[in-house]
């Protein structure tokens, strides 16, 4: 088995592992508003509402229906709605964005900065959360890396927007528009890069991949109003991006540009500091070779970009910069994987895994510890049945 196929494994084999201690440890259903994407799920296994959920007292949904389909599927496909079923996709997914970073890393940077890179992901508060919450920010995290690490495909190859913008649309579908803003910031590198003489054309080759976005996203959204009539408008376009974006009158846009790194530092510790390194390399100490060069420079644009786009936003949350965990990840790769270069590959895999159970089975503890109370809320929850 090559080094890259034993990578994929064990970050399999550690998201399974962060999954079952979350999913065998106490539940949290109460816990981050869960309560309402379960809702959602229900509405649609058992009253058939696939194209617009509503909850428990009626109010619609203010998201798009990505992950209501996908938990809704693993339910139907599993016999009904357990809790497995409502954070299966939330797992897949942050396996999946590991396994999309660790792959364009041991292709573009070298097999131990993607080593590093994919243990940054997984092996942290944030992620050992994500990785069983019935939220839409795991699979918003998965959907903004795909397109993102397709959108850098596409730039190093010049062809390939088509499914740039396929994956684009599932992340449109998942939370809405921010999704392509996120993941097409890395893209700004490019003007970073035109100096040193990159001139792989961005413009040419969109036509057919806006025409298949605009089809699913906006096709989506027009048989949602039909079917909804305003609520939709006022609850998703209103309530939700509008107020989310601009807040509430009097809120003063910008306030949370200290807010959002302040979250990334704290969730995405200790890794977060050491990104921060990986940043300053991309700027001061920048990898020699064009395309490594290239995809260093395209996570710090995807950082720092993405940490504007939040800062700017008046609705602040700390598990909202999960999307900008992958960037982070690789960028803190490529000092790990410099410090660590006269390793053997025995040591490395020996440190990652000291590392990624350190951090799972703390994580674990910390959540056991905090949700004895929540568990307790959950289980007389009235308005779930008893399968949760």
């Amino acid at each position: 088995m090559t080094h890259r196929n034993r990578l994929f494994l064990g970050l399999f084999l550690y998201t399974a592992f962060l999954f079952a201690l979350r999913v065998l440890g106490p539940s949290n259903l109460t816990d981050n508003d869960q309560e309402r994407p379960a809702a959602y799920v229900l509405d649609a296994v058992r009253n058939g509402n696939w194209i617009v959920q509503y909850d428990w007292t009626g109010d619609i949904t203010s998201k798009p229906p990505a992950y209501t389909w996908l938990a809704a599927l693993a339910s139907v496909t599993l016999g009904g709605p357990y809790l497995f079923a409502l954070y299966l996709p939330c797992a897949l997914a942050m396996f999946g964005a590991a396994a999309l970073i660790a792959a364009e890393g041991a292709r573009t940077l070298g097999p131990r900065v993607a080593l590093w890179a994919g243990l940054f992901f997984l092996a942290n508060p944030l992620t050992a959360k994500l990785v069983a919450l019935a939220r839409t920010d795991p699979l918003f995290t998965f959907t903004v890396t795909l397109t993102a690490m397709l959108a850098f495909r596409a730039w190093q190859q010049g062809r390939g927007w088509t499914q740039v913008w396929l994956a684009g649309a599932f992340a449109t579908l998942t939370k809405g528009p921010l999704g392509l803003v996120l993941a097409f910031a890395g893209l700004i590198a490019w003007f970073w890069e035109r100096r040193r003489g990159a001139r792989s054309p961005l413009g040419r080759g969109h036509a057919l991949g806006v025409l298949v976005w605009s089809l699913l996203c906006v096709g989506w959204f027009l048989l949602a109003w039909a079917t909804a009539g305003d609520p939709l408008i006022r609850k998703m376009l209103g309530a939700e991006l509008v107020q989310h974006a601009l807040g509430k009158p009097g809120t003063l846009p910008g306030a949370g540009l200290v807010l959002a790194p302040t979250y990334y530092l704290a969730r995405f510790l200790p890794w977060s500091l050491l990104s921060f390194v990986g940043l300053w390399m991309a700027f001061r100490q920048p990898e020699t070779d064009a395309a490594a060069r290239q995809l260093q420079r395209f996570a710090a644009a995807w950082l720092v970009a993405g940490l504007i786009v939040f800062g700017l936003a008046s609705h602040q949350r700390g598990d909202l910069i999960a999307p900008l965990m992958p960037a982070g990840a690789l960028l803190a790769g490529i000092p790990a994987a410099r410090w660590t270069a006269s390793w053997t590959w025995r040591r490395l895999v020996a440190t990652s895994t000291s590392i990624a159970l350190l951090v799972g089975v703390g994580a674990q503890i910390q959540h056991a510890h905090r949700n004895q109370r929540v568990l307790e809320e959950t289980r007389s929850l009235a308005i779930l049945p008893s399968h949760f």
